[in-house]
């Protein structure tokens, strides 16, 4: 439910970002976004990678990664930690 929904209304403002970015580093040779980079900022993972967060256009995009990745491990964690029959911690 609530990642989906999340998910829907971040990422095509993350493509349309991407792709400016792809159009600019087009358009100013001086400005380039080197290609193995493009895919972790399309799968929000650029947060991992340090040489993605020194794109001038998409550095703000780090965050982003970084709150998906916590909707997406968080729920896991607690899967091992709190047994959902009883609501109590596991040993």
């Amino acid at each position: 439910g609530f990642l989906i929904r999340r998910l829907c209304r971040i990422w095509p403002m993350v493509c349309a970002a991407v792709l400016a970015s792809i159009v600019i580093s087009c358009l100013h040779p001086a400005r380039t976004l080197p290609s193995q980079l493009v895919w972790t900022h399309l799968f929000l993972l650029q947060n991992l990678f340090v040489d993605s967060l020194k794109n001038p256009d998409l550095p703000h995009l780090w965050s982003v990664g970084a709150e998906m990745q916590l909707y997406l491990i968080t729920p896991l964690l607690m899967d091992c930690l709190v047994d959902r029959k009883t609501s109590q911690r596991r040993p």
